[in-house]
C-alpha cells in the first residue's frame, strides 16, 4: 500500500522562488520589492503587479493567513451571488416557458430587485476595492484613501442611506447608488403574495 507523502514546501522554496521580485533585508520582517526598495524598513511592493495569481511573497509573510481568509471570503460571496442570479434567472424562463406571467411579476422582478440591490451592490464594491492600487502615488498622498470596511458600508446603506463617510467611499457617486438601491429595495421589490 503506497502511503501519501507531505506536499508543504518550505520557506527557503519560497525564498527562491521570490528571488526575483523580492529583496530580503535585515530592516524588515518583510520583504521589499527589488525595483522598490530604497526605504528597505516600509517594505514596499515591486512596482510592477505580479502577472497572474498570488506572488509567493504572500505565503511567507505573517499576514498571510488573514490575506487569503480575506480573500476567500470575498471570492465565495462573488460566486455564491452568482450563482444565486443565474438561479433567479433560471425561474424567470421556466415562468415564460410554462406561460406563468404572474411569476414574472411577484416571483422574479421582486427577487432579482432584492438580490441585485443588496448582494449585486456588495459584489460591486468587492470588485471596485480589488481593482483599487491602494499603494498608488494618489492614494499615498490622500489621507481618505484607505481600503475601507465593506460590512460598514452595507450597514451604513441602510442606516443612514444616503451619507458615505470619506473612509468607506470607494467612488464618486457612491450615495447615489446607494440611495438608489435602498429605494428599489423599499419601493419595487415587495413580498410575494
Amino acid at each position: 500500500m503506497r502511503q501519501s507523502r507531505d506536499a508543504h514546501m518550505s520557506t527557503e522554496f519560497w525564498f527562491a522562488v521570490t528571488r526575483h521580485r523580492w529583496k530580503f533585508t535585515d530592516e524588515s520582517d518583510m520583504a521589499c520589492g527589488i525595483d522598490n526598495c530604497e526605504d528597505p524598513g516600509a517594505a514596499n511592493p515591486p512596482l510592477k503587479p505580479y502577472p497572474f495569481g498570488f506572488d509567493p511573497i504572500w505565503k511567507i509573510s505573517k499576514n498571510s493567513l488573514a490575506m487569503f481568509n480575506s480573500y476567500k471570503m470575498k471570492l465565495s460571496i462573488v460566486l455564491g451571488v452568482t450563482h444565486m442570479i443565474v438561479g433567479i434567472f433560471n425561474s424567470f424562463w421556466n415562468a415564460v416557458h410554462f406561460q406563468e406571467n404572474l411569476d414574472i411579476f411577484f416571483v422574479f422582478i421582486p427577487q432579482i430587485l432584492f438580490m441585485c440591490s443588496i448582494f449585486g451592490y456588495l459584489v460591486l464594491l468587492i470588485v471596485v476595492k480589488w481593482m483599487t492600487d491602494w499603494n498608488s502615488v494618489e492614494c499615498q498622498n490622500d489621507p481618505n484613501c484607505q481600503p475601507p470596511d465593506l460590512k460598514a458600508i452595507l450597514i451604513g446603506m441602510f442606516m443612514s442611506p444616503g451619507h458615505v463617510p470619506p473612509e468607506n467611499t470607494l467612488f464618486r457617486g457612491q450615495a447615489v447608488v446607494q440611495v438608489s438601491s435602498v429605494v428599489l429595495l423599499r419601493g419595487g421589490s415587495c413580498v410575494s403574495i
